[in-house]
């Protein structure tokens, strides 16, 4: 017979133990992980719960789960700057008290002039539920805008300012009846026309020396915010092209100096020491003559300068930079103003409606600066300037006086600017008049 293999039975009393063991390290594995363990116990997680945090990962930084915060909404009033409004009457007309107009006021000053806004400027006041104002905006121009928010009583101010964007425009024009209309007619602002005024007014008489047909060419920034014209900025270049000759000026900052200036094209400045005409007047009603017949005394008595005939009012500039050694009444000149300057010159103004308020007795004028404004004060027939240049105490005729240039480009420079200049020579050469 052959041999066959027994299969042992195994006692039922021991494979229960077995089984039971094996349960036994389940349910201690579970209470370990379920109630023990720090990270995934159940009063862990609960407790993490409570407080608004899970750790998702235990190897990423705790993240907290909250709610977001609304700030409350604010029901919003537009208003905006009437005649004869001040910061306090608009105040108070939107309904703030008196304290919480001291408090806002306060809170604003250091960020905007109450003296200088004007009507037409908006603003705007957010207010909450109750009725509480509690943000407060003012729109000083496209660029600056004020605005404070309301915390507790008091308030807090922040300015903000938008920088213009720049862009580059060349136009040219022709004038057919004057600069003002031709430059309508090409559809510019006209502000525009006392930056080329200003330019050129050293070797040009924009009142007595433009005539039909006379050009004018200008390579200028434009200042504009979000597309929208706001101001134009410095003049690059410009021509001007008539019947007292052709003038072209660029702009330049020579290294080491503060601010630009205007050269021609081989680098000398196109400044002089001296405007040709401290106004824009009307006429010249009489010249430097040493025989004249007064028109008030009616006898022969020299006129030792030039009479301008312009209308009252009419803003009147220094002739160049200086010291004012006087501010105040001249007998028959009136109101007066006089203005010592290098080079042993004097200048008189004469009948002056009123002084320019900041102008003071012993301070100093920079040229082309306001001095006062015409007017027909002291011995006069009618509203006038009388403007006379005095050289080492003796009275000189203003019309002949010779005029000398201010320094131009230095050598060490003068490459370099005319590196810069030729081609915007060349560009305003290609600009064809539109009108």
């Amino acid at each position: 017979m052959g041999k066959h293999k027994r299969n042992k039975e195994v006692p039922a009393g021991i494979a229960s133990g077995k089984l039971a063991l094996v349960l036994a390290i389940l349910v201690i594995v579970n209470l370990y992980v379920f109630l023990w363990r720090d990270k995934t116990s159940i009063p862990a997680v609960a407790k993490k719960a409570a407080i608004g945090t899970v750790d998702l990962d235990s190897s990423s930084p705790r993240q907290l789960i909250t709610e977001p915060t609304q700030a409350p909404k604010l029901l919003l009033t537009d208003g905006i700057v009437e005649n004869g409004d001040s910061m306090g009457r608009i105040l108070e007309r939107e309904g703030l008290s008196q304290t919480e107009q001291t408090a806002l006021l306060q809170g604003i000053r250091e960020h905007l002039d109450f003296r200088k806004i004007r009507p037409g400027q908006k603003y705007q006041i957010g207010r909450d539920e109750s009725g509480i104002a509690r943000e407060f905006t003012f729109v000083v121009n496209k660029l600056n805008t004020v605005t404070a928010v309301r915390k507790g009583d008091d308030w807090s101010p922040q300015k903000d300012t938008v920088v213009p964007d720049l862009e580059v425009t060349e136009l040219a024009g022709k004038i057919n009846y004057s600069l003002y209309r031709s430059m309508q007619e090409l559809e510019e602002d006209t502000s525009l026309i006392p930056l080329l005024v200003d330019m050129f007014d050293y070797d040009v008489n924009f009142y007595t020396d433009q005539h039909p047909g006379d050009e004018f060419r200008i390579i200028v920034e434009k200042k504009l915010v979000d597309g929208e014209f706001l101001s134009y900025g410095r003049i690059i270049a410009a021509e001007f092209k008539g019947k007292v000759g052709t003038f072209r000026a660029y702009s330049w900052q020579v290294p080491g100096q503060q601010k630009y200036r205007y050269f021609t094209e081989d680098g000398k400045s196109i400044e002089t020491n001296m405007l040709r005409t401290p106004l824009k007047y009307t006429r010249i009603s009489s010249k430097f003559n040493r025989k004249r017949m007064h028109p008030v005394l009616h006898k022969v008595r020299a006129h030792w300068g030039v009479d301008y005939a312009a209308p009252t009012g009419t803003p009147i500039r220094a002739a160049a930079s200086g010291k004012v050694i006087k501010k105040g009444w001249c007998g028959g000149g009136g109101n007066c103003v006089k203005i010592s300057h290098a080079g042993g010159l004097t200048t008189v103004y004469f009948h002056l409606s009123k002084h320019n308020k900041g102008i003071k007795q012993g301070g100093r004028v920079s040229q082309k600066e306001v001095i006062g404004y015409v007017g027909m004060t002291g011995t006069a027939t009618g509203p006038h300037l009388h403007f006379e240049v005095h050289k080492n105490g003796k009275r000189i005729d203003p019309l002949r006086m010779k005029m000398t240039r201010a320094a131009g480009i230095p050598d060490k420079h003068l490459a370099t600017f005319q590196e810069f200049a030729s081609p915007l020579q060349a560009k305003l050469s290609k600009l064809e008049p539109q009108n």
